[in-house]
């Protein structure tokens, strides 16, 4: 796309012959016979440069820069100053009020095709600089935040192992052996935790990287709906919650990212069960369509609040909701989820209101 440049002056003859050159040069070029003219277009087109005229009847260039140079949508652009006059104490002032040159009348054009040329490559080059700038100081800040969870996340469950580890062996010999596998049971229900934690901070690594597998392969969902309810009804028989799975559609092995697929399911049927009350129900359904799968969670949880739902997909989010078993939550884990789907062009939305349940759906393209 062409820069844009916008040249006000009240000069006929100047405008012209700038406008002329401009235009074979390849600018896209607009022009304003007068300052209040020249601002109302500057308002229009946020072009890339300026070319202003300084002596103007009714608003003259230095009016027209202060009034630019306080606008921090348009403080950016750089304005070049047309001049007739050879007079320091105005271009110091043009300079002082934010002008990046001047380019003396009579206008030689191979002149003010280089400053023209030179001026919106440094331009573009500062904005690059600053984007760098501000994607540093993103990264900077990222890194301190997942420095501060990690620290968090894992203080509590080091501190549980280190203090039940020295118990059993200040009492292993004096102590009922169902007393000492209660403590090691806490050994092991932390380093689990310590160790989903780790394992979500390598997903989310693996995602930001793009070094995430996004080969499909032929896979049968009902296949993958019993793996699970094997994977988790010893989880779930604990708090006796009921888990159920219902496939419709196509019983044919689908093309998917299988992968993806497990990794969504595991997260969101492994929340559905840690922020249950005893004794509920979680139902995993999946359609299976021509084109895309989609696959619901409904759990009859504690449900999310309205601030919950603003913030439910974002990484190191902690929602009002809590755990109901003493299991570990990092906030990680819908970030991920909707980060997989994202990956794959597929999505993800909740359904809830507070004290009623959840219901997540997801759906994912099916490949021919």
């Amino acid at each position: 796309m062409a820069e844009k440049i916008i040249i006000i002056d009240d000069c006929a003859f100047t405008l012209k012959h700038l406008e002329t050159a401009l235009i074979y040069a390849g600018y896209d070029v607009y022009s304003a016979r007068s300052g209040r003219e020249g601002q109302r277009l500057i308002a229009e087109q946020s072009p890339n440069l300026i070319l202003l005229d300084v002596l103007m009847p009714d608003v003259d260039g230095f009016q027209v820069i202060e009034t630019l140079k306080a606008d921090a949508a348009f403080s950016a652009i750089p304005v070049i100053f047309l001049t007739g006059q050879n007079d320091t104490g105005d271009e110091v002032r043009g300079f002082d009020l934010g002008a990046v040159d001047y380019i003396l009348k009579p206008v030689k054009i191979d002149v003010a095709l280089a400053r023209i040329a030179f001026h919106l490559k440094f331009q573009a080059l500062k904005t690059e600089q600053e984007e760098s700038i501000r994607q540093l100081e993103k990264l900077n800040r990222d890194k301190n935040e997942i420095l501060g969870f990690v620290a968090h996340d894992l203080k509590n469950p080091l501190y549980s192992i280190n203090g039940f580890a020295r118990i059993v062996q200040e009492r292993l010999h004096d102590t009922p052996a169902d007393v000492i596998m209660g403590y090691l049971q806490v050994i092991e229900n932390a380093s689990q935790q310590m160790t989903v934690f780790i394992d979500e901070l390598l997903d989310v690594q693996a995602i930001e990287s793009d070094s995430l597998s996004l080969d499909t392969e032929l896979v049968l969902v009902s296949e993958i709906f019993e793996s699970l309810a094997n994977t988790y009804a010893d989880r779930a028989d604990r708090k006796g919650i009921e888990l159920d799975y219902d496939v419709t559609g196509s019983g044919n092995p689908t093309l998917i990212n299988r992968l993806i697929f497990e990794q969504v399911l595991d997260n969101l049927v492994s929340n559905a069960i840690k922020f249950s009350p005893p004794c509920k129900r979680v139902v995993v359904r999946a359609d299976i369509g021509k084109y895309r799968l989609v696959c619901k969670v409904e759990d009859e949880g504690p449900g999310f609040t309205a601030v919950d739902k603003d913030s439910l997909f974002g990484k190191f989010k902690r929602l009002s909701a809590r755990p109901t078993g003493d299991e570990g939550s990092n906030g990680l884990g819908l970030y991920i989820v909707k980060s997989l789907l994202d990956k794959i062009g597929g999505s993800i939305a909740c359904e809830s209101e507070p004290g009623h349940g959840a219901t997540f759906t997801f759906d994912m393209p099916i490949e021919e």
